[in-house]
């Protein structure tokens, strides 16, 4: 989700509120006009950003910057003007000299934060947003972008306190209740997860990652009847995709509804034949049916898939 987020708040710091330039600063000033102040031209290369005309807001924010090179706004602009023409290495680096001029700098942190964690460095995303927190210690969105980066980091008890700090700010995002649901999931809590993430699937009941995890709330606190209709509806979501059907079929086992658990799972293995739980999980169902021949086919190769899948080979161990 880190991908859209990043989308999501380049658009909302780019493209709302579209304006007209006041002025067209492509030439130099001609003989007698006067010169246009770095605050001018910062003004202009924004509202160039929000029409979308990158190449022309990267021009006029660099004279910005000859000008005044301590800008750190017209430093964050040049950057996502640059990172919308693909120019990813330049854009970090006009999105980390935003950060240097102005620590205090909310948007540029964010979004020189969440490139590092796509980059696959987290802690230097973590580092990132603590600097900035100093300025804005309750900055909901902050404090959201800093709990998943914890959560990359496998400091899950931070992130769901970091998370826990962000919903008293923004109660109503889907997007912040499905992260704190996730990590609650992760930490073990999953009566709070499932109270986040109904709250969550209340407001996004077509997001198919906040109905996968409230489907896995439901089922760790017990209710797999509920959980199955979570599956259900993510199947619905995303007919292609095995995970729901795998999650179904685990919620039919608890049932003990094993026709259905068969079939949910061999639906999976159509869908993804080199699925491991899925095998497993068809395993479980011949051995509940007492089919011990075609139990040992299906663990077997489930551990063909995954070597690695200690519950396959103790049953293979303990039946041979």
């Amino acid at each position: 989700m880190r991908t859209a987020a990043i989308l999501s708040a380049w658009f909302f710091l780019c493209c709302s509120a579209p304006q007209q330039p006041a002025v067209e600063p492509d030439l130099p000033p001609g003989p007698g006009e006067v010169s246009y102040s770095a605050g001018d031209l910062l003004g202009v290369g924004k509202a160039y950003n929000q029409r979308g005309e990158s190449q022309k807001a990267i021009g006029v924010l660099n004279d910005c910057l000859k000008k005044n090179p301590d800008l750190a706004e017209a430093h964050f602009q040049l950057g996502l003007a640059l990172s919308r023409l693909g120019k990813n290495k330049a854009a970090l680096a006009a999105f980390q000299t935003a950060h240097f001029k102005d620590p205090a700098h909310v948007q540029a942190a964010l979004m020189l934060g969440m490139t590092h964690d796509l980059e696959g460095h987290p802690q230097r995303a973590l580092l990132i947003y603590q600097t900035t927190m100093k300025h804005h210690p309750d900055h909901p969105q902050l404090l959201q972008e800093m709990g998943n980066t914890l959560m990359m980091l496998n400091r899950v008890p931070e992130a769901v306190e970091a998370l826990e700090r962000a919903l008293v700010k923004k109660p109503a995002d889907a997007d912040l209740l499905g992260d704190l649901g996730y990590a609650c999931l992760v930490a073990g809590k999953p009566k709070r997860a499932r109270q986040v993430l109904e709250e969550a699937h209340n407001r996004a009941p077509d997001r198919p990652d906040i109905t996968l995890n409230l489907g896995r709330a439901r089922l760790g606190s017990g209710d797999a009847v509920a959980a199955a209709e979570a599956f259900e509806n993510l199947i619905k979501l995303k007919p292609d995709n095995p995970e729901g059907y795998i999650h179904l079929a685990l919620c039919r086992i608890r049932e003990k509804k094993l026709d259905a658990a068969k079939q949910a799972a061999q639906r999976a293995i159509e869908l993804e034949p080199a699925l491991p739980r899925a095998h497993f999980l068809l395993g479980v169902v011949y051995d509940a049916m007492g089919k011990q021949k075609a139990a040992r086919a299906s663990f077997k190769k489930a551990l063909e898939l995954d070597p690695k899948m200690k519950a396959a080979r103790d049953w293979l161990k303990k039946n041979k």
